[in-house]
């Protein structure tokens, strides 16, 4: 399954008024470990290029 798919559903919730939903909560968590995963790749990636 896409992972951005939580983060639409959330986007959609949150445009109608709906703050607090296990969806919204689900997006942030998607959105947090995606961040992260790309935060340490982009990391090792930049430390090779400088080195």
């Amino acid at each position: 399954m896409n992972p951005l798919y939580h983060v639409v559903e959330a986007s959609r919730l949150l445009a109608g008024g709906v703050i607090w939903d296990g969806k919204v909560l689900l997006a942030f968590a998607v959105t947090g470990s995606l961040l992260a995963i790309t935060l340490v790749w982009a990391t090792n990636v930049y430390k090779k290029a400088v080195a």
